[in-house]
C-alpha cells in the first residue's frame, strides 16, 4: 500500500507541474495575442488617406462628391475667417 501511495504521489506531483507548465504557455500566448490585437487596432485607425482610398475602392461617387464639396466649403470658410481675423485684432 505504501509503495502504491508513493507512486501516486509522484504521479500527482508530475501532473501538477505539467498543469502549471501548460498554464504558463497559455498565458504567454494570450499575452502575445493581446499585444498583436492592440498593435493592429492602433494601425487600423481611420485616417483621411484610408477613408479616401476606401471610398474610391467601393466607388461611392455620391459620397465622394459630398465629401469634396464639404472640404472645399470648409477650406473657403477657414480662409475667409483667418483673412479677416487680423483686421479684427487691430
Amino acid at each position: 500500500m505504501q509503495r502504491n501511495r508513493s507512486a501516486l504521489y509522484r504521479e500527482n506531483l508530475a501532473l501538477r507541474q505539467e498543469v502549471l507548465k501548460q498554464q504558463r504557455i497559455a498565458k504567454k500566448y494570450k499575452k502575445r495575442y493581446s499585444r498583436l490585437a492592440l498593435k493592429q487596432n492602433k494601425t487600423c485607425g481611420s485616417s483621411p488617406r484610408r477613408d479616401a482610398q476606401s471610398m474610391w475602392r467601393n466607388k461611392r461617387y455620391s459620397e465622394i462628391h459630398k465629401t469634396l464639396v464639404f472640404h472645399h466649403v470648409l477650406m473657403a470658410e477657414l480662409r475667409d475667417k483667418y483673412k479677416h481675423a487680423d483686421s479684427l485684432r487691430k
